[in-house]
């Protein structure tokens, strides 16, 4: 199983994008937080089971976005849970 954490990404999407290039196939993601709107393009762009925790920092964003996600679907109990 080929698993790719990252954090601090604060919304920078080329960041992101040249870790997940570089990483090439993965079976799971994890963002160990400060994610600062970037959540929305994480789940467009991550194909595989992925999971975030929220950082120190845009805690009402981070909030607010998992809300919404956890009102879609539940898979978020399972496994990782999102920290508060």
């Amino acid at each position: 199983m080929r698993v790719l954490i990252v954090s601090d990404t604060h919304g920078r999407h080329t960041s992101l994008d040249r870790a997940l290039k570089e990483a090439g196939e993965i079976d799971m993601f994890i963002h160990l937080g400060d994610v600062e709107g970037g959540e929305d393009y994480i789940e467009a762009v991550v194909e595989c089971e992925k999971h975030m925790i929220r950082g120190r920092k845009k805690k009402e964003t981070a909030g607010k976005w998992m809300e919404k996600k956890q009102q879609k679907e539940n898979r978020y109990s399972k496994g990782m849970p999102f920290m508060k």
